[in-house]
């Protein structure tokens, strides 16, 4: 089976009826929404905004990742039908800049979906890339910069959805830009420390309930 198809089968089996797409933690049981960004600051890169979407992206994603990990890598790319197509050749950047052994790119599988947002919307379609490979193969802490860059006038930038599936220990990380990012998984004690930890990271508006999820 190619990654995609070996993607399809992991999440039948450990996250069913659960798709690779935002809002991630309103679409699981069990996660965590963080707050990245400082919402006092005026968002602006000269007074150290972004240095705080840094640190809380890549300290949150080392807490539950180790380099032995194996990992799905999904990276979504929206595109508008009128536009050419995106072949395999022509790869994403997320696979040209952030993938240090491009031998790995031999295993990647693209796929062209409906817009995953609306599959009755017929002005975009979705291209779907998924690599099967290890943490330690991954350029992690500069991709997570590049995405938290998406909205600000810096780069590089990253604007395509990304996803990191560890099927070491069953979770999903989505850091979907410089606001905050959704830790998912399939069971609250591999949450449960980050939860304590990093808990006065946690977005206030999704308190109350990331609160009932680990108090019960």
């Amino acid at each position: 089976m190619n990654s995609y198809q070996l993607l399809q089968q992991y999440m039948c089996t450990h996250f069913p009826n659960v798709g690779t797409c935002k809002p991630l933690f309103y679409n699981m049981p069990i996660g965590i929404r963080f707050e990245i960004g400082n919402p006092d600051f005026n968002v602006t890169v000269e007074n150290g905004y972004m240095e705080q979407v840094y640190h809380r992206s890549i300290e949150l994603f080392k807490e539950i990742h180790s380099n032995s990990d194996e990992l799905f890598l999904i990276v979504n790319a929206h595109r508008h039908f009128g536009l050419p197509s995106i072949s395999k050749s022509k790869r994403v950047n997320v696979f040209k800049k952030y993938i240090k052994d491009k031998n790995l790119l031999y295993k990647l599988n693209a796929v062209e979906l409906p817009y995953i947002y609306d599959k009755e919307e017929m002005e975009f379609r979705t291209y779907q890339y998924v690599l099967r490979c290890k943490v330690a193969d991954i350029r992690y802490s500069s991709l997570l910069r590049a995405i938290g860059n998406q909205d600000m006038g810096v780069r590089p930038k990253v604007f395509d959805e990304c996803f990191f599936i560890n099927t070491t220990r069953h979770t999903i990380f989505n850091l979907y830009d410089d606001r905050g990012l959704d830790i998912a998984s399939n069971c609250k004690g591999t949450l449960k420390e980050l939860y304590i930890k990093y808990n006065d990271w946690i977005l206030d508006y999704d308190r109350e309930q990331i609160d009932e999820i680990f108090s019960t």
